[in-house]
Parts: structure tokens; sequence; C-alpha cells
């Protein structure tokens, strides 16, 4: 049981610091979106504002599919029949990858939502839609941290 306590231990470290590296990315976008916005105003690739209303909206219902998604994966990738493997002989590692595989798939469901922001803010110029979508991918990011309950959780089912 130690021997897992301390591969549990070692493996969340590498998920955290895989999680640490997630998070900038998408604050990364944010600075930069302000830095092309403060240093050169450019001109917008589309100046309907009736379609950048329509694109914005389509943005916002984009957020919430993927959010959504996120967390509806949660449910399916972590939820599983029982192995047919006594518990005593269980692959602890495919149950860490199978951990470390959902993460990163919710990851980058939640970074599309970044990248939309990026794309929004190329097409208009404007700066509110993009920091905001910005904003909602690093919140989601944050809530889908990697949890050490969850993957003891995973690991104790087996």
């Amino acid at each position: 049981m130690q021997d897992m306590d301390q591969l549990i231990s070692r493996k969340m470290m590498s998920f955290r610091i895989i999680h640490i590296a997630m998070v900038m990315g998408s604050v990364v976008y944010g600075i930069v979106i302000l830095a092309i916005h403060n240093l050169s105003q450019l001109p917008p690739f589309i100046e309907d504002e009736g379609l950048l209303e329509q694109i914005g909206y389509m943005s916002i219902f984009f957020v919430v599919i993927m959010g959504l998604s996120a967390g509806m994966l949660r449910k399916k990738l972590l939820a599983s029949a029982r192995s047919a493997v006594p518990a005593d002989e269980a692959d602890a590692a495919r149950y860490l990858g199978r951990y470390i595989t959902y993460l990163i798939i919710v990851w980058m469901v939640i970074e599309s939502i970044s990248v939309v922001g990026v794309v929004y803010f190329l097409m208009s110029g404007k700066i509110i839609y993009p920091l905001t979508l910005v904003a909602i991918a690093v919140v989601l990011k944050i809530v889908h941290r990697p949890k050490r309950e969850e993957l003891e959780g995973l690991v104790g089912r087996y």
C-alpha cells in the first residue's frame, strides 16, 4: 500500500506540473491579446457589426457546449467496469494512464475556448469577448485540475 501511495504522489507531482503549464498557456494567450491590442491597432477582418454579434453569440454557445462536455467527459472517462483481474494483481499504471488521458483530453477541450477567443480577437479587433473567453478557459482548467482523491478512488476501485 505504501508503494501505491508513493507512486500516486510522484504521478500527482507530474500531473500538477502539466496542469500549471496548461493554465499558463491560456494566460499567455490573454497577455498576447493585450500586447497586440495595446502595441498595434489591428484593423478588424470583419467590419460588419451584425456578423460580429452573431459570431459572439456563437462563441458563447461554443463555451457552454465545451464546458458541459468537459464535465461529461469526466464521468465517461473515469467511470468503467470493475477489472476482471484480482485487486492484488491490478495494474496501477493502467489506471494512472487512464487518469492522465482524461486530464489531457479535458484540458484540450477547454483549450479550444482560448483559441476561439484569439480567433475572435483577430477577426474583430475587439478585446472584451476574447479576454472573457480566455478567462473562462483559465477558470475551467483550474476547476478540472488533477485531484488526488479522484486518482486514489480510481486506483482503489480495482
